[in-house]
């Protein structure tokens, strides 16, 4: 935990700039308002899952070079993790904001927002689909306190199923879903 910026290092190069590794079964939980890799990026490796969620309740969540919000994550940013599974969010996030081209949804990945979230949300640049074009069945689950608003595709293009949750009313808020 720390307040203001917050640096991590292990050495020099980007070799060694890594939280846990292949072998390393545990959870890793980054509970941040914002993520800025440099340089040299540190690879953010687990065979448990990976959470990314804010620090500050009700900050927004931006997943992907073309999302928006206070928290954050690039594509690059995304490419960095490398988990078993990956949860963005919990339910004190405000609005969580999906547009991304990675790769992250080949895994079971889950979003929480205590308010909407939104799969290209309207006003974004270049909206994309959220793909699963893995070989393994995975599951995504969205939990939203309101709204889920699905304005780009959930696809799974590659030979493993994918199973999709949708859950609106979450945080007890009630909501509602729309594709």
């Amino acid at each position: 935990t720390g307040i203001g910026t917050v640096g991590i290092a292990n050495g020099t190069g980007a070799a060694n700039n890594k939280i846990g590794g292949a072998s390393d079964s545990g959870n890793i939980t980054i509970n941040a308002n914002n993520l800025n890799f440099n340089t040299y990026a540190p690879t953010i490796q687990t065979t448990g899952n990976i959470t990314v969620k804010e620090y500050t309740a009700n900050s927004t969540i931006g997943v992907g070079t073309n999302a928006t919000g206070t928290l954050y994550l690039t594509d690059t940013v995304l490419g960095n993790l490398n988990g078993g599974s990956y949860t963005f969010g919990d339910t004190s996030a405000g609005a969580l904001d999906i547009n991304t081209g990675s790769s992250i949804a080949n895994k079971n990945l889950t979003f929480i927002s205590g308010g909407t979230i939104y799969l290209g949300k309207s006003g974004d640049t270049s909206p994309t689909a959220l793909t699963d074009s893995g070989s393994s069945n995975t599951t995504l689950t969205m939990q939203a306190g309101t709204n889920i608003i699905l304005n780009k595709a959930i696809t799974a293009s590659g030979t493993g199923a994918m199973n999709v949750l949708l859950d609106s009313n979450y945080a007890g808020g009630g909501g509602h879903i729309l594709v």
